[in-house]
């Protein structure tokens, strides 16, 4: 007679990190890797579809902007700044405080380029990502806690900082 073994993920979770290597084996196999071996935000977030599956519930107004399709500046800039707050703090994950000093704060440097395909365009140099206080010329909407962030957020997220940096 066959015996079965029953086990919850909250269980597992508690077991994993002493278990032998082919109990933890059967555990991801059972609850996903990343149930024991949190992926990195980066590793998760690189869509913004993804950052809404991240980011905390949002309100009925918060995602009629979101979804706002119309011409009005005003709305148009709302709907710009919200995406970056919500980019933003998935991937700070509520670390970042604009008040705190000695907190480093990073923040690509992007210079304006030709591109004649469209008005203009952005590119990014980390070498200009460095610590600053919260004087307000580089903007909590930008900022991250990691240069890693602000590397991976121009990477797949690059139209909204031209969105951002280049609107009328």
């Amino acid at each position: 007679m066959k015996k079965q073994l029953v086990i919850n993920v909250d269980d597992a979770k508690k077991l994993y990190p002493k278990a032998p290597t082919e109990m933890k084996e059967m555990f991801e196999k059972k609850f996903g890797k990343e149930t024991f071996v949190p992926l990195k935000i980066t590793d998760k977030v690189k869509t913004f579809e993804d950052v809404l599956k991240y980011s905390p519930p949002l309100t009925k107004e918060e995602l009629a902007i979101l979804n706002y399709k119309g011409k009005s500046k005003r709305l148009l800039n709302a709907k710009m700044d919200m995406r970056w707050d919500l980019i933003r703090d998935v991937f700070n994950q509520g670390k970042l405080n604009m008040a705190d000093t000695s907190q480093w704060k990073h923040y690509g440097w992007f210079d304006i380029i030709k591109d004649s395909s469209k008005p203009s365009g952005l590119e990014m140099s980390v070498d200009g990502v460095c610590y600053t206080n919260t004087n307000a010329s580089v903007g909590a909407r930008l900022c991250f806690i990691e240069e890693d962030y602000v590397r991976h957020v121009w990477e797949y997220f690059k139209e909204y900082y031209e969105a951002k940096l280049l609107s009328q």
